[in-house]
């Protein structure tokens, strides 16, 4: 809770400082193989990433997190930056819709993608 108020600051902050063109910063989580990188972004996102043996989260995942106290919380996960095509999800759901976009977009030759979810 005291996290969410925390990004709820940042946000609006966020939308302050793009009005008068001040960039803020982002996150950018890299490392090697099972580094735990899906692991903090778990821990500051409360949205779980496929687990699995082998590599799980082989293609970029792009979070923009948001808060809404007259929202409930949900997400978008999808291909497309714009969200155009994506419909509204439970976080419950975000695993399981991560999964399907990476087994359709990962595999085969391509099995590590450069090309990021949103």
């Amino acid at each position: 809770a005291n996290l969410s108020k925390k990004l709820g600051l940042l946000e609006a902050m966020r939308h302050t400082c793009q009005a008068v063109e001040i960039p803020l910063p982002g996150i950018v989580v890299t490392g090697e193989q099972s580094a735990g990188k899906s692991s903090l972004l778990e821990s500051i996102s409360g949205i779980q990433f496929p687990r699995a043996q082998n590599t799980c989260t082989r293609m970029p995942c792009v979070l923009t997190l948001l808060t809404d106290e007259n929202a409930e919380p949900h997400a978008f996960v999808s291909m497309d930056a714009s969200f155009q095509i994506s419909k509204k999800c439970d976080l419950a759901h975000v695993e399981a819709k991560i999964q399907t976009l990476t087994e359709k977009n990962a595999t085969g030759d391509a099995f590590i993608s450069k090309t990021p979810i949103f």
